[in-house]
């Protein structure tokens, strides 16, 4: 059993990757909604509350479920104009793996926004 008093879990390398996103002002949200439609409903209230946001990143409980079956946690993410999801979207994306990345996180990713981030090795051990 892993032993997380002393071991940095991937659940902590995401919220870390989280805080780092919303100073980049990307809306990072954990757990938003059960499905995606309800995840850009949350997407939506949280835009509206805060024009700084410049995009969002979240996944949805359906994500977590996946994870805890091994299945890996994908991510969704788009521009705060869903206009400018196929020319602004990559680039919230990119900055999500960047993030991911330095908190030691892998994720995969085509580089386009039809397809959501995954980071297929997630192990989900919240604390």
């Amino acid at each position: 059993m892993l032993d997380t008093r002393t071991t940095d879990t991937d659940c902590d390398r995401l919220v870390r990757a989280f805080a780092a996103l919303r100073l980049r002002d990307v809306a990072a949200m954990h757990s938003a909604g059960d499905t995606m439609a309800q995840g850009l409903e949350d997407v939506d209230q949280v835009l509206g509350e805060s024009p700084a946001y410049i995009g969002y990143c979240f996944y949805h409980g359906q994500d977590v479920e996946r994870a805890m079956a091994g299945e890996g946690l994908y991510l969704a993410f788009g521009p705060r104009d869903p206009d400018l999801e196929e020319s602004e979207g990559p680039a919230i994306g990119h900055m999500i793996v960047e993030e991911l990345t330095r908190t030691g996180l892998t994720p995969t990713w085509d580089g386009t926004f039809d397809q959501r981030i995954l980071i297929e090795s997630f192990d989900w051990h919240a604390r």
